[in-house]
């Protein structure tokens, strides 16, 4: 199709409804804010990738299998890319690279994990088409995946690193506890370090772990930028001709944990009340939860907070003039921290979206009385899109303070919806990111034809697969494990539900991707809207859009 009848279908099927009754001529039409972003997906169509692993971690003589979907706009196979790139790193380089034919999206292979090749720890597995380069590398697929030992005997260190950086010099305290598989210490063990990086030798020195096998490391530099990327190397004394060598990035994150706050449509804004997200989070990258109070800079407690769920939660608060405000945490580890919320503006219109309705979406847009003053009379556009297409549009004249409206659910497909309010000259002025769930994934059911097999006895399994009440044709893959042996939590990892609807178009790292999916209830909506509050999502900017920055196709 190609983009004159796309703008046309788009712009039919699009609801472009006003919010109030009357509109007026704008600076910048808002059919033109569709048609351009509809030449970006046009032009750009998205592409993801998912691999689907027989297994959720390996030991070293193992054998990674897994197939490979890569699928266009509504997640359906992609015949644009015929060749999908698959990376194997183990954090310093990269140990393997397949490059696999696509036939009609799909691709199946296997990454071998021998000995000589493949040591214990974690790997990570990056794939991607080369039309997928010529977007954010962000959004490739990736996955760690855990790669253990069966072997006795083996050294399994962990370190912990408690610095105090300053922007003249830098202490840094590490902690390593030597075990061995079974968890035993390796005590009174003498071991030599040096801390070096591509210059040379930072520092060294030697020690001895204690009896539960730990070794305390403490040096000190006067020029904290030759820390970045270093390496601290060491040498375990396990018998007398027995040395074992480990090495550990310097890690100069600092130990305190970190908050961050997300008001809803971007912005707090003096005198309206609005809803915060934040996300309290540990320096190993996991959340943490925690509550408190909110307090102003008079020390008055404004609201309460509490976090929900893996360190994330929501409170309301409205802003005032001449004052600051100051989250005041105490986390499940025992620890205290105070924190500075945002400061409000002055003048503002903020966008709230209510996702709490099973069939439709409530939106709403409230200026302050500053904003409203200067800006009384003039048009403002909300859109919602969807994976770049624009599945709603509306517009409405600054007649009020306040406006709202009630956006049947059935207008947008499964999935990150992305909801934006723009100043009549394009200029979007708050963001709102809701995730929809129609339930609308196939039905699937597995039978086979024998209750209980003996050794390597052939299975024979049934798959049937439905599109509601109606038999679906699909392309399948199946992997079957022995849970006794390779446990694993349904909720932990990344699923192709998951992957594709969620985690493939969000930025950052989302812990228990499937938790939101493998059950529906208030609770896990609740969840899943305060993680949409959270996490960051920038596959499509208008600001570039209407500006006619398209990213040029290299690939």
């Amino acid at each position: 199709m190609n983009l004159r009848k796309l703008l046309l279908v788009l712009i039919a099927a699009v609801s472009i409804l006003p919010l109030s009754a009357l509109a007026q001529r704008d600076s910048i039409p808002l059919t033109t804010i569709i048609a351009k972003t509809a030449k970006l997906t046009n032009d750009h169509p998205t592409e993801k990738v998912y691999l689907h692993f027989d297994k959720p971690y390996y030991a070293v003589g193992d054998t990674m299998w897994f197939k490979a979907y890569v699928t266009i706009d509504r997640h359906v196979l992609s015949s644009l890319s015929k060749i999908l790139y698959v990376d194997l790193t183990d954090g310093a380089q990269i140990v393997d690279e397949l490059k696999l034919q696509l036939v009609n999206g799909t691709a199946s292979n296997y990454i071998p994990l021998p000995p000589l090749f493949a040591k214990r720890g974690n790997y990570h597995i990056r794939a991607y088409t080369r039309w997928m380069r010529n977007s954010d590398q962000a959004y490739f697929f990736n996955r760690t995946i855990t790669i253990g030992s069966t072997d006795h005997g083996q050294v399994i260190p962990h370190i912990s690193f408690k610095n105090t950086i300053t922007e003249k010099s830098s202490k840094i305290n590490a902690s390593i506890v030597y075990k061995d598989q079974d968890g035993n210490p390796y005590a009174n063990k003498k071991v030599t370090w040096k801390a070096v990086n591509d210059d040379g030798t930072i520092s060294k020195g030697r020690g001895e772990t204690d009896k539960d096998g730990v070794l305390n490391i403490n040096f000190s530099s006067d020029k904290p930028d030759e820390l970045n990327s270093s390496i601290l190397n060491t040498e375990l004394a396990v018998e007398e001709k027995t040395i074992v060598a480990k090495n550990f990035p310097i890690q100069l994150t600092p130990p305190e944990i970190d908050v961050q706050f997300f008001p809803e449509g971007g912005h707090l804004i003096n005198g309206i009340r609005s809803r915060v997200a934040f996300k309290a989070v540990k320096p190993d990258g996991f959340g943490i939860d925690g509550k408190g109070t909110i307090v102003d800079n008079t020390g008055k407690v404004v609201a309460d907070m509490a976090s929900q769920h893996l360190g994330m939660g929501v409170f309301a608060i409205m802003p005032e003039e001449n004052k600051t405000y100051k989250a005041n945490f105490t986390f499940a580890d025992g620890s205290k921290s105070s924190f500075d919320l945002p400061n409000a503006r002055a003048e503002g219109i903020n966008l709230s979206v209510d996702n709490n309705d099973n069939d439709s979406l409530g939106v709403k847009i409230t200026a302050n009385e500053g904003f409203f003053n200067k800006n009384q009379n003039k048009s403002f556009y909300v859109i919602a899109q969807s994976g770049g297409v624009v599945c709603y549009a509306a517009q409405t004249v600054l007649h009020n303070t306040s406006y709202s409206a009630m956006v049947p659910k059935s207008k947008f497909p499964t999935g990150v919806l992305q909801v934006t309010v723009f100043s009549a000259k394009g200029s979007p002025l708050g963001e709102r990111v809701v995730f929809i769930n129609h339930h609308d994934q196939l039905n699937l059911t597995v039978k086979s034809d024998l209750a209980t097999y003996s050794r390597r006895q052939k299975v024979k399994m049934l798959i049937s697969a439905k599109n509601k009440a109606l038999p679906a044709e699909g392309n399948f893959s199946v992997s079957v494990i022995d849970e006794s042996i390779v446990p694993s939590d349904d909720n932990d990892g990344p699923g192709i539900l998951s992957d594709l609807l969620l985690t493939s178009d969000l930025r950052g790292n989302i812990e228990k991707p499937n938790y939101y999916f493998n059950q529906y209830n208030d609770q896990t909506n609740a969840d899943l809207d305060v993680l949409m509050l959270t996490q960051g999502y920038r596959r499509f900017s208008y600001k570039n859009i209407i500006a006619n920055k398209i990213p040029p196709v290299v690939y």
